[in-house]
């Protein structure tokens, strides 16, 4: 079984929920309601049936290998996912989700 995590989407609308537009609002509002287990076959079911997939990993992890079909959709530039790892071994867990949820605040703005 692999878990739903919701948790970076929940993190950029809320932490400033003034000047969130009030879709992702909803849109994180629903995911974190429908939020549980999926096991990989019924997810892999649901890609086959036409549901999307988005691959939100850097562009080089989607290179390496992907669900068939998914679109990329990366939070992160292989550089910054390179920071954000260089951070985590230099100043800890902490410091790197700071940067992690800071970084792709400015590609989610519509």
């Amino acid at each position: 079984m692999c878990e739903v995590h919701v948790d970076l989407l929940a993190a950029l609308a809320c932490d400033d929920a003034e000047g969130t537009p009030p879709a992702l609002l909803r849109l994180t509002e629903e995911i974190q309601a429908a939020a549980g287990r999926l096991d990989v076959h019924s997810f892999l079911d649901a890609a086959d049936r036409g549901v999307p997939v988005l691959d939100v990993r850097s562009p080089s992890e989607y290179a390496q290998g992907h669900v068939p079909g998914a679109a990329s959709v990366p939070l992160f530039s292989d550089d910054e996912r390179a920071r954000v790892g260089t951070l985590y071994h230099a100043a800890g867990r902490s410091a790197a989700m700071e940067l992690g949820m800071r970084l792709p605040r400015p590609k989610l703005r519509w």
